[in-house]
C-alpha cells in the first residue's frame, strides 16, 4: 500500500502467495481479501487492512468438505449490504458464495453454461461478471436467475467494477484525521496502524 502519489509504501503480504488475481477492501470492517492462483494450492485470505490476522478462508480441503472444488479463483467481490462475498472459479466454470468470514460456502446455480469467468462485481440485486472466451459482460440476479449478456465482442476484456456511493457507506477509525497517523492508515477493527 502507499500514499495516493506513491510514497510511504509498505509490503503487507509478501510470503505464502503465489499467484494472486483479485483483491476487493472492505473499508468499514477494516478486511482486505485476496484470491490466489497457486496451481498446488489455491486459496481465497483475508487479512486486517495492516496485514495483521491473515486467514485462509477457502482452499481445495475446505470445498472438498462441502463437495466442491476450488481451481482458478479469478475475480472477488463483496456485497457490502449483505455481508457476502462471491467469487468466480474460471477451472470449474462457477460462481460461489460465502459470508466475510468464509462460511456458508454455496454455488450460486446458474443455468447457462459459464465459459470462462475473469472478474465478477456486484450492484443492488446483481452480479456482473466479464468473460475471457466470451470477450462479454454478463449480468445475473444474485439467487441465479435471468441471465444475460449486457455487452459483447469486447477484446482483452478484464476486469469489472462498480462504482457507487451507496457501495461502501460507513467510516473506519481512519476516517477522521487520518487516525491519527503521521502517513498511512491501515485500520484494524477500531485500531490504526
Amino acid at each position: 500500500v502507499s500514499r495516493l502519489n506513491g510514497s510511504h509504501r509498505i509490503v503487507l503480504i509478501n510470503n505464502g502467495i503465489e499467484n494472486p488475481r483479485a483483491l476487493a477492501v472492505y473499508p468499514s470492517k477494516a478486511f482486505i481479501y485476496w484470491t490466489d492462483w497457486d496451481n498446488k494450492a489455491p486459496k481465497i485470505e483475508r487479512s486486517n487492512l495492516d496485514g495483521s490476522n491473515r486467514i485462509v478462508l477457502v482452499n481445495t480441503t475446505i470445498m472438498k468438505s462441502i463437495g466442491e472444488n476450488i481451481g482458478w479463483p479469478n475475480g472477488l467481490t463483496i456485497d457490502y449490504d449483505t455481508d457476502t462475498i462471491y467469487w468466480v472459479d474460471a477451472k470449474f466454470d462457477m460462481i460461489m458464495t460465502m459470508n466475510i468470514h468464509g462460511e456458508n460456502i454455496k454455488r450460486l446455480n446458474i443455468s447457462a453454461h459459464l465459459p470462462h469467468m475473469y472478474a465478477i462485481t456486484v450492484y443492488k440485486d446483481n452480479l456482473y461478471w466479464t468473460d475471457w472466451n466470451e470477450k462479454s459482460i454478463f449480468k445475473v440476479s444474485k439467487t441465479g436467475e435471468l441471465v444475460n449478456v449486457l455487452r459483447g465482442k469486447i477484446e482483452n476484456i478484464r476486469d469489472i467494477h462498480a462504482y457507487d456511493e451507496s457501495r461502501q457507506t460507513g467510516t473506519n477509525v481512519c476516517s477522521e484525521n487520518n487516525g491519527g497517523c503521521a502517513h498511512l492508515c491501515l485500520a484494524t477493527s477500531n485500531i490504526t496502524k
